[in-house]
């Protein structure tokens, strides 16, 4: 069974940048796209999911709580945090942090694309702490950031994420991936997280047009 994933979505209320649509709002228009999993990852936030949660599970969306945190000025996406998450500063805490929460999920998150807050080099400095290395919706036939973390995760043998770093609707099925489950079984956060570490993932996903490309960016920056 393939189950249709969003991990890097951002909604109303997050602190850093002004979204436009609520929790009720995204999985309604997830319901209709399909999605059967979303992260809510809000920056330096952890969205509380409770309500979210009850919602997901009455459109049969299994809502899945996270954030995206700065770790040395670098964004660092946590699935399923534990609470002191945010007071995570540093790659040697989130070591010590990844030893004791073996529940939680960690991706690397636009890491080599031309801003200062992505991972760059940090992400081989601190290969063994990530997950999974995402693949973003932001490119175009001539112009794709992902290629790198292309090649890195071969060469480390790390799953591959697609997602829409979600900050406007219209996005939100432009990259995804699809994770496949057996039939039988009941979508959990740890069945999840156990099968993309397996590697039993697809990204789906189509270069944006620049016309596109300069709308998003447009709608962005009055966020």
């Amino acid at each position: 069974m393939k189950i249709k994933t969003a991990l890097h979505v951002h909604v109303k209320g997050d602190p850093i940048d002004k979204i436009p649509y609520n929790f009720k709002e995204l999985i309604d228009h997830a319901s209709i796209l399909g999605f059967q999993a979303i992260a809510i990852t809000c920056h330096k936030h952890v969205f509380p999911i409770s309500k979210a949660k009850k919602y997901g599970q009455k459109k049969g969306i299994l809502i899945i709580s996270g954030a995206e945190i700065e770790i040395e000025n670098k964004h660092v996406i946590i699935l399923n945090p534990a609470k002191e998450v945010l007071k995570i500063k540093t790659f040697s805490q989130l070591k010590k942090y990844k030893s004791f929460h073996k529940k939680s999920f960690i991706i690397a998150p636009h890491p080599y694309y031309p801003m200062t807050n992505c991972l760059h080099k940090k992400l081989e400095k601190n290969i063994d702490l990530f997950d999974a290395i995402e693949f973003n919706y932001f490119y175009t036939d001539l112009i794709n950031f992902n290629k790198k973390a292309l090649k890195i995760a071969k060469t480390y043998n790390k799953p591959v994420v697609g997602t829409s770093d979600c900050h406007t609707l219209k996005v939100l099925d432009s990259t995804f991936s699809e994770i496949e489950i057996p039939d039988s079984s009941k979508l959990t956060e740890k069945l999840l997280f156990d099968t993309i570490k397996s590697n039993r993932i697809n990204v789906i996903t189509q270069p944006l047009s620049v016309l596109k490309c300069a709308s998003i960016l447009i709608e962005m920056l009055k966020m």
